[in-house]
């Protein structure tokens, strides 16, 4: 019922080296997806390399941003909050914990963003919350990452949400 405006992506693939997605179907580059009060679900290819997931929370120029991603090499869901804020007071540093994936089981991210919470339902047997506080008016975008591999998602879809 809080769902509202809804957008859709497929098949983009994130090259680590370069840093630069390369498009594999006709979508739009997720730059201009933003909001405070967002519900996120991603699939990423099982065969999705090193680190790998979401800039939330993000400034046009990327001074705040709260990285969400999987470590393939070893096999945690993270949180790194060491620029979610300019504020010196707000808490830093990177929390999570281990999550296996099957073998040829893809990672499935649930997300939602209500202003300074970020709580992540992972393929179903896991969840992550934590807060973060960005002092920035615009640090409200999304974006994909990876650190020195390769990364496919396959799917995501995202919808604001409404107020009650």
């Amino acid at each position: 019922m809080l769902r509202g405006a809804h957008r859709q992506f497929s098949n983009i693939a994130v090259d680590g080296t370069s840093g630069v997605a390369a498009y594999q179907s006709d979508v739009e580059v997720l730059r201009g997806l933003a909001g405070d009060s967002l519900e996120l679900v991603a699939e990423f290819d099982p065969e999705s390399r090193e680190q790998f997931g979401f800039k939330l929370r993000r400034s046009p120029d990327g001074q705040e941003e709260t990285l969400l991603y999987y470590d393939s090499s070893t096999r945690r869901m993270c949180v790194d909050k060491d620029r979610a804020s300019l504020n010196p007071c707000v808490e830093r540093g990177v929390q999570g914990g281990p999550f296996a994936l099957r073998p040829g089981e893809p990672l499935q991210l649930h997300i939602f963003i209500d202003r300074s919470v970020i709580e992540v339902f992972i393929n179903g047997r896991a969840t992550l919350t934590t807060r973060v506080y960005p002092t920035r008016p615009d640090s409200l975008g999304i974006d994909l990452f990876c650190r020195a591999g390769q990364a496919l998602l396959r799917s995501l879809d995202v919808w604001g949400m409404e107020s009650i």
